[in-house]
């Protein structure tokens, strides 16, 4: 029964440390419409891929109807809006969602950790603790690690919204 939860435990823990899939992309189907770029705010961060295959990331400065201007590093880039091939707006996502998966993650790695490292009997090696102080303790460590790294995950994550794609002759 021992092995049991270990092998439970270490699976938690594996789960609550795999790496965040990567970013989110939604769409609402191909826009040709300039016009939602030329209304975009300064400032907003966007990602344009050219017709060259290149891609750049940055902050919106300014867009007419023939020029995009984007600010990266210090540096504003012009860009010709018949080079442009796609246009997407990088907008960050809640953290709240990863918060409380991570909060859940976190309660139940706790369990099985607090479970596996407690002792039933006498300890075969060095001090044991019982199982009504050590769960609660591990629920509580595992809740607050769970949901700060739920958070983390969370606050790192965007999606890219597109705001304009050329139409492909």
């Amino acid at each position: 029964m021992e092995t049991k939860a270990r092998a439970i435990s270490y699976v938690l823990v594996a789960l609550l440390a795999m790496p965040s899939i990567t970013l989110a992309q939604i769409t609402t189907g191909p826009s040709s419409d300039w016009a939602s770029v030329v209304a975009a705010q300064p400032g907003e961060k966007l990602v344009v891929k050219l017709k060259n295959g290149r891609s750049v990331e940055g902050k919106l400065v300014r867009a007419s109807d023939t020029i995009l201007t984007l600010s990266s590093h210090n540096h504003n880039t012009d860009f010709n809006r018949g080079d442009i091939l796609r246009a997407h707006r990088i907008a960050p996502t809640s953290a709240k969602k990863a918060t409380l998966i991570g909060l859940g993650i976190g309660i139940a790695a706790g369990v099985g950790l607090g479970t596996a490292g407690s002792c039933r009997s006498d300890g075969f090696i060095g001090d044991c603790f019982a199982p009504s102080v050590i769960v609660p303790v591990g629920v509580v460590a595992g809740a607050g690690l769970g949901a700060l790294a739920g958070f983390v995950i969370g606050k790192s994550r965007h999606k890219r919204v597109l705001r304009f794609e050329a139409k492909q002759p």
